[in-house]
């Protein structure tokens, strides 16, 4: 927990990468696909698709903002299994994610959605990334900022 302390300032953490606990080296990444951005998983790289700023919003919440495009990690639908996206970053519920520490990593529980978390879908590059029911044995839910 010292070390997830010290990566987080009163503000959030700028330039990270979030590196799924569940193996594979598959990291949080954005992409336009069919001129829609989404929210998927890829090998881990140095690729500014892989960079976030873990911002501060209030309390216990974040926003994940992608800063090479400007775009949030987004809940547009609250149900275990829906596909998380990426749009342009606001102040809306939809775009802030309670920041949990658990197994030396973060699990990001949606303020839109109470008690489902960012998740990896499937260990397969380009898979998007869901939410389900926050669970925190459940490696899928728990990302390693780098």
């Amino acid at each position: 927990k010292a070390e997830l302390a010290n990566v987080l300032d009163s503000k959030g953490q700028q330039n990270v990468g979030l590196k799924n606990a569940q193996g594979g080296n598959f990291c949080l990444n954005t992409q336009v696909i069919d001129a829609r951005f989404v929210t998927n998983v890829f090998i881990c790289s140095d690729h500014p698709d892989q960079k976030w700023d873990v911002i501060k919003v209030d309390g216990e919440f974040y926003r994940l903002r992608n800063s090479a495009s400007n775009h949030c990690v987004n809940l547009q639908n609250s149900n275990s299994g829906d596909e998380t996206e990426a749009y342009a970053c606001d102040t809306h519920a939809d775009q802030s994610w309670k920041l949990v520490e658990v197994g030396g990593g973060w699990q990001f529980e949606s303020r839109r959605a109470s008690g489902l978390c960012l998740a990896l879908n499937q260990a397969v590059e380009g898979s998007n990334t869901v939410v389900k029911a926050c669970r925190g044995d459940d490696k899928t839910q728990i990302w390693y900022p780098f």
